[in-house]
């Protein structure tokens, strides 16, 4: 016969429901470390960026070009604004007034002695048989011609006709207007001017790191061959430690460039208005910036107007001459046409007694014109010439300075360009006696010494030439930054 043994499980109540709210708190933990991964892996995601696309993000993203995109709109309103004073302006008004005390006017009494002595040439005679004798005029008599209530509802359409000062207005909003464009191809131009300062140090950091790390792997696979040739006999320990010390070194560099490269992407960010909490990595390969300048960028004449900086001066000397005019339009006349209408309601109760009716309407013009203003205006003329002036020097100021300009980074160019010429060839050497002295040292007919200062000068001469390419990249920018051609 088969025995079943059932066993009971008796849980205490606090028991169950503190595993329940271990269970929840197993769950709240586990959606949090969930949220945290998906963050940092957002956040360790990096954007790549060429140095087109981080001259197009800082365009989009910098308050710099924001502002200026800021003044342009202002400038279009100013534009909608003042033509509005070319359209009919109409204004609607109505009043009401109630009098608690009404006022009041003296008559005269010119009845009295009008009648009377009317009177008395006609020889009337009073009850008595008198003539009836004229009077004087008598005490005036108090009444008043307003009632108590009055309402009064009117409107007014106006037209400006003719004015001077206007039309000079207009033309100065619009130019002010082609100043805001200015301003913003000069502000866009600066703006393309620091990106390319910023980014080229990142790229060189880069391509530094990637040759470090091409070295390492070398050095790496030359230390592995010399511990195994130690241990055979051949070499001593010295020439290890050298590589081994060597090694470290590179190492030691390439860890500070991790470091460095860190700071100029900040810079970058900073520069661009990219988040600095996100990662951002240049992707552009050196090589592939490296210019190829034309020889009318070299020896082609300058156009100023291609400079924003230029076109800003210009713009402000049209400016300047439209201030001469509206300061001149002062003396001429402003003529304006008006047409109004009113409905007037007065009455001493609205509800109970009779309300008049009392409309009026006008057409009128009017014309206004500066006689005499105590020389203030022709002051504003004199002070808005010698403005002008002043923006003309500052323009011819600047047209010698974009020569300077555009000559020294011409000089620069060339002689940056010969610089890299010379260190490409120095790599070309430092490369090939690196080789030499390592098949020599392989051979048994070389000192460790020896490829401890061709890798030295390898190194150096790898730098050099990294270095002289940015020199000739910041030396064409240079070119183009000075005849507005970027």
């Amino acid at each position: 016969m088969k025995t079943t043994t059932i066993i009971k499980y008796n849980f205490h109540p606090t028991l169950i429901t503190n595993s329940v709210l271990l269970m929840k708190k197993v769950k709240t933990s586990c959606i949090i470390v969930l949220l945290c991964l998906f963050q940092n892996l957002v956040f360790s995601q990096s954007e790549k960026m060429s140095l087109d696309e981080a001259t197009k993000y800082a365009l989009e993203n910098t308050n710099a070009t924001k502002i200026s995109l800021l003044n342009i709109k202002d400038a279009d309103l100013a534009i909608t604004q003042g033509k509005a004073q070319l359209l009919p302006q109409i204004t609607a008004s109505s009043s009401y007034n109630f009098f608690l005390l009404t006022p009041k006017s003296v008559l005269p009494d010119f009845v009295s002695p009008a009648v009377y002595g009317v009177l008395n040439q006609e020889g009337i005679k009073d009850g008595n048989g008198n003539v009836i004798k004229a009077r004087a005029a008598g005490a005036g008599t108090e009444a008043s011609f307003v009632l108590k209530n009055q309402f009064a509802l009117g409107a007014t359409v106006s037209q400006l006709l003719y004015s001077a000062s206007y039309k000079v207005g207009l033309k100065a909003i619009d130019v002010t207007r082609q100043l805001a464009l200015d301003q913003l191809s000069s502000k866009n131009a600066e703006i393309r001017n620091q990106v390319v300062d910023a980014y080229l140090p990142a790229l060189i950091i880069t391509e530094a790191a990637k040759t470090l790390d091409k070295n390492i792997t070398n050095l790496e696979s030359s230390l592995k061959d010399a511990k195994a040739t130690y241990k055979a006999g051949f070499i001593e320990q010295l020439d290890v430690d050298r590589l081994d010390l060597s090694l470290g070194n590179l190492k030691t560099d390439r860890e500070n460039l991790d470091r460095q490269k860190v700071q100029v992407v900040n810079a970058l960010k900073l520069t661009i208005g990219y988040p600095i909490e996100k990662n951002l990595e240049p992707t552009d390969d050196i090589n592939s910036l490296m210019p190829h300048a034309t020889d009318s960028e070299l020896n082609g004449a300058i156009d100023f107007k291609n400079r924003a900086e230029y076109n800003v001066f210009s713009t402000q000397e049209k400016l300047a001459m439209l201030q001469i005019d509206l300061n001149r339009s002062a003396y001429k006349p402003t003529v304006a046409g008006y047409v109004s209408f009113t409905e007037n309601l007065n009455s001493n109760n609205y509800f109970t007694q009779t309300v008049y009716n009392q409309p009026q309407s006008v057409l009128g013009l009017t014309a206004n014109v500066t006689l005499w203003d105590g020389y203030a205006t022709r002051s504003k003329i004199e002070r808005a010439s010698l403005a002008l002036k002043q923006l003309q020097y500052g323009k011819s100021d600047l047209e010698r300075a974009i020569t300077l300009q555009v000559i020294n980074a011409r000089v620069g160019y060339t002689n940056a360009q010969r610089r890299l010429d010379n260190q490409q060839k120095s790599l070309t050497l430092a490369e090939r006696i690196y080789d030499t002295t390592q098949k020599k040292y392989k051979n048994g007919i070389g000192s460790s010494l020896e490829v401890a200062t061709a890798e030295r000068d390898l190194y150096a001469a790898q730098q050099n030439v990294r270095q002289a390419q940015s020199d000739i990249i910041t030396a064409y920018k240079s070119i183009q930054k000075a005849l507005g051609t970027n």
